[in-house]
């Protein structure tokens, strides 16, 4: 008897090794995939796709890692209305919303904070009939903020089987999304920056002055507005010559010299000058 006993002992302890073993080889494998996937969203932010391509792009890597049947993202307006502006669906799955502009909010969207709806949750009767109507079964919704505000909402959902969100996974969506503002603010960013410069560029071109800008340290001309180049070609050449001048004349120069008389002769001494730096 204490021989069948010791068996079934030895038994039971191996088939719990295996099961811990099994557990350890998925959660490994987990998250393996896991930093696969977060390293494919970090590298986004090199990209210079549109914002639109990068969020599709984004959706898609988190919805392949979550194995999820949708995502979308969307902008707010006139308080009560919506616009989609990138959608998300498996091959064999239609999207949520056929037609993406002018749609009624959805009741989860609109939050400063994170919204998340396991099939368990409890909600109330109008809540749970519009999650019904768009055949969700569970959803997170998060804002994508933009210099402090919420500029668009992210939205992930399944509607195929029930769900329970872990908390890995709505870190996992939260740092996906944190990477998104970073990208979506640094190509804004850029985009103010350049319109700045044409702003002020457009500006210079239409006063009634002549302006010209140049480089104090290599005596580059970088900049002559509209007016100076109608009204003073002759500056232009003027200024060029200076400038050739000032560049033979200072001391030690002797390989930069011949470079710069080169570059400058073969360009016939035109408006710019393409020397070295100085």
């Amino acid at each position: 008897m204490s021989v069948f006993i010791t068996v079934e002992a030895s038994r039971s302890e191996a088939v719990a090794i295996s099961r811990e073993s099994r557990q350890q080889e998925i959660e490994m494998t987990s998250s393996f995939h896991r930093a696969e996937t977060m390293t494919e969203i970090v590298s986004l932010l090199d990209s210079n796709d549109s914002i639109e391509e990068i969020m599709a792009q984004t959706l898609s890597k988190l919805c392949s890692y979550l194995q999820i049947s949708h995502a979308f993202t969307c902008r707010l307006h006139h308080g009560h209305l919506m616009d989609i502006v990138v959608q998300w669906a498996l091959p064999e799955i239609g999207k949520l919303f056929p037609v993406p502009t002018d749609q009624e909010t959805c009741w989860f969207l609109g939050n400063q904070k994170a919204v998340v709806i396991s099939s368990d949750t409890q909600m109330n009767a109008g809540e749970r009939e519009q999650l019904d109507d768009l055949g969700i079964k569970a959803l997170v919704s998060m804002p994508i903020v933009i210099n402090g505000m919420p500029r668009f909402y992210a939205c992930f959902t399944e509607n195929r089987n029930s769900k329970v969100w872990s908390i890995d996974d709505i870190k996992f969506i939260n740092d996906a999304i944190r990477i998104l503002q970073s990208i979506i603010t640094k190509r804004l960013q850029k985009n103010s920056l350049a319109s700045s410069f044409a702003s002020l560029e457009a500006v210079l071109d239409n006063v009634g002055s002549s302006i010209y800008v140049r480089d104090i340290t290599s005596g580059v001309l970088l900049f002559a507005n509209r007016s100076f180049k109608r009204a003073s070609p002759r500056s232009l050449r003027t200024i060029s010559s200076r400038i050739f001048l000032k560049r033979i004349f200072r001391p030690g120069a002797t390989a930069e010299t011949t470079r710069f008389i080169t570059e400058n002769v073969k360009n016939g001494m035109t408006s710019t000058i393409q020397g070295s730096s100085g």
